[in-house]
């Protein structure tokens, strides 16, 4: 009875197993932008079409929560790509990926994805630094 005690895995260690392996296997569709020619920052975005005002503020915040970074604008120009780091805009090569879970969490951290959410979401306690978000609006004007 022991051997096949030893043989079996844990519940916990299996739940563990299967997660990985959905994270790993199940690809989303990311929309990959390159780095900024100027500055290389990955922290950058594209510029996407919205059909009113209303929903700009639910395209954001979707596109954050599938880690990109957009600013909706009434017309998408060739520059259809900026910078949040040197307020740069760039015509870019924006092509669709598709990633696993963990690819997704890099490409977040990468760009800085959790940062934005969080002072989207009022939660940034750094009054004295401008907010990313600021500069994507500074895009719109």
């Amino acid at each position: 009875m022991e051997s096949s005690e030893k043989g079996r895995m844990s519940a916990g260690k299996l739940y563990q197993t299967l997660q990985e392996a959905y994270r790993n296997k199940l690809k989303m569709p990311y929309y990959y932008v390159p780095a900024c020619p100027k500055c290389g920052s990955y922290i950058t975005g594209r510029f996407v079409r919205a059909r009113n005002d209303n929903d700009a503020d639910w395209i954001i915040d979707e596109s954050l929560r599938h880690g990109e970074i957009v600013s909706p604008v009434p017309k998408v120009l060739s520059e259809n790509c900026f910078c949040c780091e040197c307020n740069t805009t760039f015509t870019g090569n924006v092509e669709m990926r598709w990633l696993s879970m963990n690819e997704l969490d890099a490409e977040k951290l990468k760009r800085d994805i959790y940062a934005i959410w969080q002072e989207r979401q009022g939660n940034d306690e750094k009054k004295d630094k401008r907010s990313l978000l600021s500069k994507i609006a500074d895009h719109l004007r």
